[in-house]
């Protein structure tokens, strides 16, 4: 709604600009008319084309935006209207136009005015000063002949506005209807017979406003197409310049003199009339303002546009260059520009060929500075220093050698020629960076002694970690300033494909390693005070059991303090679950910390005085808010953070440390069986016996206890190890500092519920039956969501079908009662699921049916996202399907689509198949992650471990489109 009343609130400005300028220019002409049948004011007739000026300054008041040059063409249109009005009778009228014509242009190009993009910006000046000179000269030099200014000005002006309403620039399309409404408003004065002039006004006020409105324009964001669409829009206008140009240099003539050798003259001497020359050129420029309007909308390829062009200009060019003009033959080129030709070609065999020599080499040592570098990040990611300093100073070396190959004066002449520049620039930024890098690294690895840097009996050396953080400082600026200097260089137009390869080869590379960096530093800056080093710390730890699930995990069943001394962790008594909640209860009224929507959501399960409860939520910092805020009421100190694991975490833990053995187990516990033997073979050992309800404690207290008595090894394997487990749920951390917390978050340790930046879905089973029987619940998820982008791909509809199939493998019988159940024999069957299912989404909910029959849900609102919800019955060996229709809006970014869809930390990772579909006249172009099918449609199949973002970028499908569409668009 909101972008359909922009868009009628800019149609009126541009109604009314068109309206206000023609009524005001037919008044004003109709005046001036009368006025220039009085014999004393005859100069009236070839002062009325100033008029024109009318249109460029109606649509400037008018414009919605005014950048700096819309405000250009609207008051340098004016400007020069006046001034020709001035100089019309002038006895120097030929050099005081070529002087305005001078200034007019320079005060473009000082604006802001570029023929771009050539690849060297001194060019892109020069280009653009030259351009708007050659037109308003062309324009200049086609006198008064009746029609012909207005006419071509018109249909220029008309191709114009087309290329800059549909790419939504606003202001400038204001001005240029403007423009056009006055040129057309004009002509019912100036077509054949006249009854006014255009003069010099109006001349230099429409080859101003054309030349600076055609290169204002924004075609699609295409290289040749930003290039090539000023050029041709103004083709007529610059084949003339360059066709007199050319025919005054041969014979040794003035350039800026007036003479009858422009197009019309030449079509004059061939024998044409006034009024069939004028319905050519205006008929030549009308076809080419239509080619450029559908090359800047990127309706015509590269082949079309060029061969279009080619045959508009060829016709009119062969065509005028028959005409012979003198009986005399030309003079030949002067001297001078002999000598230019000369110097100009020395100049591109002078500049290429040092390059060329110099190319072989300086790539095999890129090549070599770039494999010695990905060593020693690897080596450095694993945590060999010994290996990283070597490779880096390899790599720093190479980079260095290319880099003098590069930036050798002979070398550095390539910068000046357009296009070469591009590929010139980028090599010595990529040597640049390579040596930087490779320099900093050097110096990050010589400061760091791994020895020095191994936890050993618990304890982080903090003072080791506090001595290199300054170098850790250094490598992530130096990684932040690189990637933000090949983010710049990936957007050049002219990169060759080895190049541009090798540029996106470095930026992937450097984008996880500038992750990496700023959070290893992050972290050495916090780490010390996190493990006491600046005062003692208390974290509570919470041991959650996966096969009673929850949404962070599983419920927990025992929890412990750690604390943190001067970088010594030692973790107390592991505590059952019940002992928390007497403790609160025993209190009276609870009160705790926790977001609105938690408590609204969840306070009816009383997590305050339940801790199995407390992690209903997903969203693992609202579940630490809540248990930092009823420690002390559970009997507890005050907590700085907690800590939660469940047996994969555990695993990974003890994957640092080795087995364990806990008392009343016969065997040794390690990272491979510890999920077995907690979550299943316990249940049958202590199936008569209590000691099995702080089995999962004990092993948790073993694993924590080993790992805080012995040598863990180096930091870099700790954060691999730990880091995988984290990052799929089975660690989370929260902290009670901000910043604290902040870096958790960074990490993708905080098990946050992400903020939605596109679409985003969760799905999330908490078991309601009181036994352990979701080590035997298997999940399939089906997301199918058809998006219908809108005009600017700012954002789309999106209708989903999400299914979500549950398998309940767990028998009736043979099983311990505490695993297949019922917890309450009155009310609950053995082997029967009974759970809380919950689905999360920015979209808003339609249906929802089980097996087929229409269900009803209870909706809500969680950290930005809806979430609706169930309690569904499955008994033993039986599976149900639960599919639910969502649609709404979601955001786009530049015409990407993003899928954030979140993990479960569940015992059995759901098997996930998410498709993407856009209807005829989109295609989907890039999908990485997914395999497109076809070209409407993406899709994969995973297995959901952890947290996976998927991406789709939407484009329109020229070939399914209308005209209109394509225009609209930019296919």
């Amino acid at each position: 709604m909101l972008t359909t009343a922009v868009a009628v609130s800019t149609a009126n400005r541009w109604l009314a600009a068109g309206i206000i300028s023609a009524v005001a220019v037919l008044a004003l002409a109709t005046r001036a008319r009368a006025t220039s049948r009085n014999a004393r004011r005859r100069g009236t007739r070839r002062r009325a084309g100033a008029l024109i000026a009318l249109g460029p300054v109606v649509g400037l008041v008018l414009a919605p935006e005014r950048g700096d040059l819309v405000i250009l063409v609207g008051l340098g249109a004016a400007a020069l209207a006046g001034v020709g009005a001035l100089i019309e009778r002038s006895q120097n009228a030929e050099r005081d136009t070529l002087v305005a014509v001078f200034v007019a242009a320079g005060v473009a190009v000082a604006v802001g005015a570029r023929l771009t993009p050539t690849a060297v910006d001194t060019l892109d000046v020069i280009g653009a000063f030259v351009f708007i000179v050659l037109v308003m000269k062309s324009i200049d030099g086609l006198g008064n002949i009746d029609g012909l200014s207005t006419g071509t000005g018109l249909a220029a002006s008309a191709g114009l506005f087309g290329i800059a309403a549909f790419g939504h620039q606003d202001g400038l399309a204001t001005v240029l209807v403007g423009f056009a409404s006055a040129c057309f408003a004009f002509l019912a004065f100036n077509a054949r017979p006249a009854s006014l002039f255009v003069g010099r006004a109006g001349r230099l006020c429409i080859g101003f406003t054309l030349a600076v409105g055609s290169l204002a324009v924004d075609p699609v964001p295409v290289s040749w197409r930003e290039l090539t669409t000023p050029l041709i829009v103004m083709g007529i206008f610059l084949l003339d310049a360059l066709m007199v140009i050319g025919y005054r240099v041969r014979r040794r003539r003035s350039l800026h003199e007036h003479r009858k050798d422009h197009l019309v003259n030449r079509l004059s001497a061939l024998g044409w009339t006034s009024t069939e020359a004028v319905v050519f050129l205006v008929v030549a420029q009308v076809l080419l303002a239509i080619i450029a309007l559908f090359t800047a909308r990127g309706v015509c390829p590269f082949w079309l546009t060029a061969l279009s062009t080619v045959v508009v200009l060829g016709v009119v060019g062969i065509e005028g260059a028959r005409a012979r003009l003198e009986r005399s033959d030309p003079r030949g080129l002067p001297a001078w520009a002999w000598i230019v030709t000369v110097v100009l070609v020395i100049w591109l065999i002078a500049a290429t060929a040092p390059l060329a020599l110099a190319a072989n080499d300086t790539v095999d040592l890129m090549q070599q500075g770039r494999e010695a570098a990905t060593r020693a990040l690897g080596a450095a990611r694993d945590g060999d220093t010994i290996t990283a300093r070597g490779s880096f100073e390899q790599a720093a070396q190479s980079f260095r050698d290319a880099r003098d190959k590069l930036e050798n004066p002979l070398t550095s002449t390539g910068l000046g020629i357009p296009f070469l520049a591009s590929n010139v620039r980028a090599a010595q930024t990529l040597a640049d960076i390579g040596t930087d890098l490779a320099e900093a690294g050097e110096s990050l690895t010589a400061a760091v002694d791994p020895d020095a840097l191994q936890v050993v009996d618990g304890r982080l050396p903090v003072e080791e970690v506090r001595k290199i953080t300054p170098e850790l400082d250094h490598g992530a600026a130096a990684l932040a300033d690189a990637r933000a200097r090949l983010d710049d260089l990936r957007r050049d137009p002219y990169l060759v494909e080895q190049v541009r390869d090798a540029v996106d080869k470095v930026y992937r590379q450097l984008a996880r390693a500038d992750r990496e960096a700023s959070h290893t530093s992050a972290a050495a800056k916090l780490a010390p005070a996190i493990f006491g080093a600046d005062g003692d710390r208390t974290y509570l730890l919470v041991v959650q059991n996966n096969a009673e699930s929850r949404a962070t995990g599983g419920f927990v069943g025992s929890y412990a303090l750690i604390t943190a001394h001067d970088g010594k962790l030692d973790v107390g008594d592991i505590i059952r679950t019940t002992t928390w909640n007497q403790a609160v209860r025993d209190q009276g009224p609870v009160s705790y910390d926790a977001p609105d929507d938690y408590k609204r959501r969840y306070g009816q399960y009383r997590p305050d005085t339940t801790l199995q409860n407390i992690n209903l939520s997903p969203d693992f910092p609202s579940v630490g808010e809540a248990l930092m805020s009823l420690a002390p009421q559970a009997g507890l100190p005050k907590v700085d953070g907690v800590l939660s694991v469940d047996p994969a975490g555990l695993a990974a833990l003890l994957e640092l440390t080795g087995p364990v053995d806990v008392e009343g187990w016969p065997t040794p516990i390690d990272s491979g069986n510890v999920v077995n033997v907690t979550l299943r073979d316990a249940y049958e050992a202590f199936a008569d016996t209590p000691e099995r309800a702080d089995f999962l404690g004990d092993v948790a207290k073993a694993a924590v206890d080993k790992a805080t008595s012995e040598t863990l090894g180096k930091p870099a394997e700790i954060a691999k190890v730990l880091g995988r487990a984290a990052h799929a749920g089975h660690l989370d951390l929260a902290f009670a500092r901000p910043e604290e917390q902040a870096l958790a978050v960074d990490l993708g340790v905080s098990g946050r519920l992400d903020p939605v930046q596109s679409d985003a879905l969760a799905v999330t089973t908490s078991n309601f039956g009181g036994n352990k029987i979701d080590y035997y619940l298997d999940r399939s998820v089906d997301y199918r969501v058809m998006l219908t982008p809108n005009d600017t791909r700012t954002s789309a509809r999106a209708s989903s079908d999400l299914s979500i199939d549950l398998d309940n493998t767990a028998p009736a019988t043979g099983l311990p009662q505490v695993v297949i159940g019922p917890f309450i024999p009155d009310r609950f069957v053995a082997g029967e699921n009974r759970l809380f299912l919950s689905m999360y989404s920015p979209l808003t909910f339609l249906t929802a049916s089980v097996d087929g029959r229409t269900t009803a849900v209870g909706p809500g609102r969680e950290r930005g996202r809806n979430v609706y919800s169930m309690l569904q019955r499955i008994p033993a060996e039986t599976e149900k399907t639960t599919v639910a229709r969502l649609a709404g809006t979601v955001s786009l970014h530049d015409g990407w689509y993003e899928l954030r869809v979140r993990a479960q930390p569940t015992l059995n990772p759901d098997r996930l198949h998410v498709s993407v579909d856009v209807p005829e006249g989109w295609k989907i172009d890039k999908a990485p992650k997914m395999t497109r099918d076809f070209a409407r449609r993406a899709s994969t199949n995973i297995t959901l471990d952890k947290s996976t973002t998927f991406r789709v970028h939407i484009v329109p499908d020229g070939g399914k489109q209308n005209l209109w569409d394509r225009l609209v668009n930019g296919a």
